[in-house]
């Protein structure tokens, strides 16, 4: 695929910028560095919102000191409670 991409000056200063740095090589690795990183970004927002709706969908339990004690004690696997 071949893209056609014009930018405007600061952009294009910014992206010498990074090429020069030694960050990237060139341009078309800093083009696809951006797209993986979007894709990265997309997925987790993805993930996040599936989490968020299934908490939303669970039923709500009480948050009382014994929650967070249970909670603490199961996440330190029982090691005692830390103040």
């Amino acid at each position: 695929m071949n893209i056609e991409l014009s930018l405007p000056e600061e952009l294009r200063v910014h992206v010498s910028e990074q090429i020069q740095s030694g960050a990237y090589g060139d341009f078309p690795e800093y083009l696809l560095d951006l797209v993986r990183r979007d894709r990265q970004r997309k997925l987790a927002q993805e993930k996040l919102v599936g989490l968020l709706n299934e908490g939303l969908a669970s039923e709500s339990e009480a948050v009382t000191p014994e929650y967070w004690e249970e909670l603490r004690a199961s996440v330190l696997g029982g090691a005692g409670v830390v103040e």
